[in-house]
């Protein structure tokens, strides 16, 4: 993920940076947060009470924390490059 401000690069730069965004958190979502989520909630299933120890329940909860948190990020510049996207094309249909 790029550091540079959306309000610095050009119309072409935030296109592609968009573009690489997300497929970049669609990877993620698809390869990282929801397998941790499936992960956890077979580990708390009812049925497993007794087998599975609180802190792996704690582990794979916080690997899932930081997994989400990731996703949000991702989605944050998501969202800031589409509306740097729209201001731009604003201002060039608009004058």
């Amino acid at each position: 993920m790029s550091n540079r401000p959306a309000a610095e690069l050009t119309l072409r730069e935030l296109f592609l940076e968009a573009e690489r965004t997300s497929r970049e958190l669609v990877d993620h979502i698809e390869r990282n947060l929801l397998p941790r989520n499936q992960e956890l909630r077979s580990l708390a299933a009812p049925a497993r009470m007794e087998e599975v120890r609180d802190v792996t329940i704690r582990t794979s909860a916080a690997s899932l924390l930081e997994s989400s948190r990731f996703s949000d990020k991702l989605s944050r510049r998501l969202t800031e490059l589409s509306r740097a996207i729209d201001e731009q094309v604003q201002q060039m249909v608009n004058g």
